[in-house]
């Protein structure tokens, strides 16, 4: 005879079980003792309940798709059926695992969290793309120096004291900064500009570090926004290309703060010395 009934998720019984729309979750009716030990020839028949109405799935498992109080009951022969506890199911449109970076560079770091926070004792599992990453029980997955191999779905589950939750996220590692926009002005860092909903680099542009750097076609000049943007010495932002300042001069590349009056008195003092050294020659 069948002595109890229960719900079950990987063989752990739950009462509380909260999982996104987007992902597939069986529940399973369980009865004890299991069902080989029942005889070859006893019928077992399943009944699944929502809300207290029965539902057309008569398997041993129920996908759940639909918010609302789930048990089940197992009958043997034509004995008396028993019922399982209840429990109660969320499917959430809210996502259960949140990330620090939704579209991460390639080489940065992304904290993936699993769930609310909750007391001691939770047990923890992540997958990426279905297979199982081992040695990561915690509620945070730390991904560092992430690679375009580290694309792809990332999924937790959690049991704790008869709850249950899961849940999945997907992102593609970045091979430069991208941010997803509306507009032009959406994209706050310099040089990027909104191209089909993400900033990049605009034209004449190039990727350094994680920023756009522009420079003019005919001065060779770094665009700027401000002074700030022009970490050379004695450079300076005017009219968004970084020039020399008033009163320097370029020399390769780079901006001589010296003035032109000190230009000369050098030159004159070299004519001095030279001329020094001639008369001391011809004594």
């Amino acid at each position: 005879n069948i002595q109890s009934v229960s719900v079950r998720i990987d063989d752990v019984t739950v009462t509380e079980v909260i999982v996104e729309d987007s992902t597939t979750i069986h529940l399973k009716c369980s009865e004890s003792p299991e069902r080989i030990w029942l005889g070859t020839y006893s019928s077992i028949t399943y009944t699944w309940l929502r809300n207290s109405s029965p539902l057309s799935e008569t398997g041993e498992t129920l996908p759940l798709t639909t918010s609302g109080t789930y048990s089940c009951s197992v009958k043997l022969d034509s004995k008396v059926a028993v019922t399982s506890n209840t429990v109660q199911v969320t499917v959430s449109s809210t996502p259960l695992v949140t990330t620090t970076a939704t579209n991460p560079v390639k080489g940065s770091r992304v904290i993936l969290t699993c769930g609310p926070k909750r007391g001691d004792g939770v047990v923890y599992t992540w997958s990426k793309d279905s297979v199982v990453i081992y040695r990561q029980f915690d509620r945070k997955l730390h991904l560092d120096n992430v690679d375009t191999a580290d694309s792809g779905t990332y999924s937790c589950s959690a049991f704790h004291s008869g709850l249950f939750y899961s849940g999945s996220i997907t992102f593609n590692v970045q091979e430069t900064s991208t941010a997803e926009c509306g507009l032009d002005k959406n994209c706050t860092k310099i040089g990027f500009v909104c191209d089909n909903i993400v900033c990049k680099c605009a034209s004449g542009h190039f990727q350094d570090d994680g920023s756009c750097v522009a420079i003019d076609a005919k001065t060779n000049t770094t665009i700027c926004a401000s002074d700030k943007d022009c970490t050379l010495t004695g450079f300076k932002c005017n009219n968004k290309l970084c020039v020399c300042a008033s009163g320097n001069l370029p020399i390769n590349g780079e901006c001589s703060a010296m003035e032109k009056n000190g230009v000369v008195q050098v030159v004159s003092s070299m004519v001095l010395i030279m001329l020094t050294c001639v008369i001391l020659k011809f004594i």
